[in-house]
């Protein structure tokens, strides 16, 4: 549904059919941000958002 909403506002100049949409935030292509697990990254890359999926450290030292 999103991309027939920004097909339709696409000649508007409203939306960038490459940016993703990720936990209710929009990002641009080529835009790289924390993953809400605090230790790995999430990439947008022509509107696919792609989130590394290394094991996080525990906070207790464990």
């Amino acid at each position: 549904m999103r991309w027939l909403v920004c097909a339709a506002l696409l000649f508007l100049g409203a939306c960038d059919p490459s940016a993703c949409e990720f936990e209710g935030q929009t990002y641009a292509d080529g835009e790289t941000w924390v993953a809400p697990d605090g230790c790995n990254t999430c990439t947008c890359l022509d509107g696919i958002t792609s989130c590394t999926a290394v094991a996080c450290a525990s906070e207790e030292g464990d």
